[in-house]
């Protein structure tokens, strides 16, 4: 057997139900899968493609485990045809559940709307194509091991709204130079949220004006800290203009240019930028 299309009766794909299909290559998974059970797929090595044709109804399916995802073996998730790489979450989406996208290599962006409250364990650990992680204020709560084993991160930005970081979140990164935090009172959280190379080698930026609260709470308190602009008004020269305006994202890409500061500044969408060399978060 080397594909397998699940009819749109099925609602629940039981425990191990295709465990240890060695030579299975492709599986599509029907709008109505609601559950998938612990193993269904484990052991299938030769698996690479999962196909889908609604994202939405794919974040609805809840998973027993990461080796209830195909996602875990075949690391490769296809809407329509079209693998997804740059993943925009629906806007009606207010959770991402348990292991929803674990081990899919082949994303290398996501976006998620300001509908997101959570965040649930092992969702994107080790989706190994992720180099920045940008989240939405909405976003509350991050489950454990949600972005851990993502081994080309290199950037995070956690909201101003975050109240829970679970253990391991951000784990065995090795490589993340910049954690921006947008919380104006630091998260009480575990030290293992993150791996302890991350708090020697990366620096967190904070608020303006929240230096003090961050550099005694752990295990914030741990790394480098520096200060950063929270508008684009503490950045705005004082004629309101420039010879030449030109706005990079965090991870140096010319966003936009232009030559009149306020036309170009205004109504960036929320993120991290560099403007006039200064970083930036746009609220």
């Amino acid at each position: 057997m080397t594909s397998v299309t699940i009819p749109n009766s099925v609602v629940s794909i039981g425990s191990e139900a295709f465990r240890y299909c060695s030579g299975l290559t492709s599986v599509t998974i029907p709008n109505s899968v609601v559950s998938i059970g612990s193993g269904a797929f484990s052991g299938c090595d030769g698996l690479t493609a999962v196909h889908i044709s609604n994202l939405e109804s794919w974040c609805n399916i809840v998973f027993a485990n990461g080796s209830g995802n195909p996602l875990g073996c075949a690391k490769h998730l296809y809407l329509n045809g079209e693998e997804i790489t740059e993943l925009t979450i629906p806007g009606n989406i207010k959770s991402i559940g348990d292991y929803q996208f674990y081990n899919c290599v082949g994303m290398t962006s996501i976006i998620m709307h300001d509908s997101i409250k959570t965040i649930g364990e092992g969702a994107f650990s080790d989706c190994d194509g992720l180099t920045e992680i940008n989240l939405p204020d909405s976003l509350t709560i991050i489950g454990e091991d949600a972005f851990s084993s993502c081994n080309n991160l290199r950037t995070i930005s956690l909201p101003k709204n975050i109240t829970s970081i679970g253990k391991d979140a951000f784990a065995w990164n090795y490589d993340i130079e910049s954690v921006y935090s947008f919380a104006e009172t630091p998260v009480a959280c575990e030290e293992n949220i993150f791996t302890s190379s991350t708090y020697n080698d990366a620096t967190l930026y904070i608020p303006h004006g929240t230096e003090v609260a961050y550099s005694q709470t752990s295990p914030w308190n741990k790394f480098k800290i520096k200060s950063i602009s929270t508008s684009v008004e503490n950045v705005v020269p004082d004629n309101q203009t420039s010879d030449k305006v030109c706005i990079y994202t965090i991870d140096g890409k010319l966003f936009k240019k232009g030559f009149d500061f306020i036309k170009e500044a205004k109504g960036l969408p929320s993120n991290v930028y560099i403007i006039n060399g200064k970083k930036v978060y746009v609220k």
